[in-house]
């Protein structure tokens, strides 16, 4: 196994399929955004549904951290780790990593939201 491919508390809790699924849930969110802000761009949808950017973006953001990051946030905040097939998962039972995982599933989170948050906003100036 590689260093991204055992678990390690507050910074690895997946293996590289779980981080390919992540890569390609992101991309789908990136696109479904793009899409949206192009649709109301040229005309084809409300300006008043450029807000609703946000969520394809929270995804996208939140999907491609936890890829970026080999940690899954749903694993993390329920003291999971996940290297096998998709599905296969093990228990964290030491309560500081445990600790240690949840700290890290909130800052990825938290980023998420602020930055489709901040993104949303230009998105709204900018149609």
């Amino acid at each position: 196994m590689s260093a991204v491919d055992s678990y390690r508390p507050g910074s690895c809790n997946i293996g590289v399929q779980e981080r390919r699924r992540r890569y390609v849930y992101a991309a789908a969110g990136f696109v479904v955004a793009a899409a949206l802000v192009a649709a109301v761009a040229v005309g084809a949808l409300p300006e008043a549904l450029v807000p609703a950017v946000f969520v394809p973006l929270a995804v996208g953001i939140e999907w491609f951290l936890q890829a970026s990051r080999s940690f899954c946030v749903v694993l993390g905040t329920f003291g999971k780790y996940s290297f096998e097939a998709a599905g296969e998962v093990g228990t964290v039972d030491d309560p500081d990593a445990r600790r240690e995982d949840r700290s890290s599933a909130i800052r990825i989170t938290a980023t998420s939201v602020a930055v489709a948050a901040l993104l949303t906003a230009v998105a709204y100036v900018a149609v």
